[in-house]
């Protein structure tokens, strides 16, 4: 089967995304004019118009690492969101929730509230982690930053 000009430029659109062979035959089954390829064709394509796919892939993992949810600042966005709809709901009426013994208290929900608020902080530096050295059997040396508090005597 002969491709048009449209189903060889679909073909071409996929073989520069990275598409192997069945991803590529399975669009091509839902595509406008349906159609299907070898293996032996696409690796012709890839030949001829020399599609570099270590580069591509080089290429999708640069910019997965700069958009999304890689970005610092998005995650952050994320995390403020989800606390803003936490706090919304605890303080609307559901810091205590029925129960069948009566109220309870609704520990699981500021549990998550507080890990988020902890991610924050985290995220913008207001959380270092402690570190530990361990130099010998004897001496542990233990850094735990102030984060800037000073406590005055």
């Amino acid at each position: 089967m002969k491709l048009t000009k449209a189903q060889k430029n679909k073909l071409l659109e996929w073989v520069a995304e990275g598409l192997g062979t069945a991803e590529i035959n399975r669009r091509a089954a839902e595509y406008d004019q349906p159609f299907s390829v070898s293996r032996q064709v696409v690796d012709y394509y890839r030949r001829t118009t020399r599609v570099d796919l270590r580069k591509i892939a080089e290429d999708d993992q640069h910019d997965a690492l700069r958009t999304g949810l890689a970005k610092k600042s998005e995650r952050i966005r994320v995390l403020q969101e989800l606390a803003e709809k936490i706090i919304a709901d605890v303080l609307g009426g559901r810091l205590w929730i029925e129960n069948r013994g009566g109220a309870k208290f609704n520990d699981a929900e500021v549990a998550q509230l507080r890990g988020i608020l902890d991610d924050i902080a985290r995220e913008v530096g207001d959380r270092k982690p402690s570190s530990v050295n361990v130099l010998d059997a004897d001496t542990v040396i233990v850094y735990v930053p102030d984060n800037g508090r000073r406590e005055s005597s």
